[in-house]
């Protein structure tokens, strides 16, 4: 599979690692902190055009990176 992302400013955030069981809550605490705490006081939005997720299992620990298309305000 190919991703053909627009060039230009990304955030990347990666989540703590968790097991099978605490994985779905990690991936939503994240995005809620990008959401709540980091995007606002920040001198960027969110574009919205490409956001995507890359997943990651290391032996009986996920973890997964969130990369965010930004523009400035």
């Amino acid at each position: 599979m190919q991703l053909k992302a627009e060039g230009g400013l990304h955030a990347v955030f990666e989540t703590p690692k968790a097991d099978r069981f605490t994985f779905v809550n990690t991936i939503r605490r994240t995005w809620n902190y990008i959401y709540r705490e980091w995007i606002p006081p920040g001198g960027y939005r969110i574009a919205g055009d490409c956001d995507f997720e890359t997943y990651r299992q290391d032996s009986r620990a996920f973890s997964e990176q969130i990369f965010i298309h930004l523009t400035e305000r």
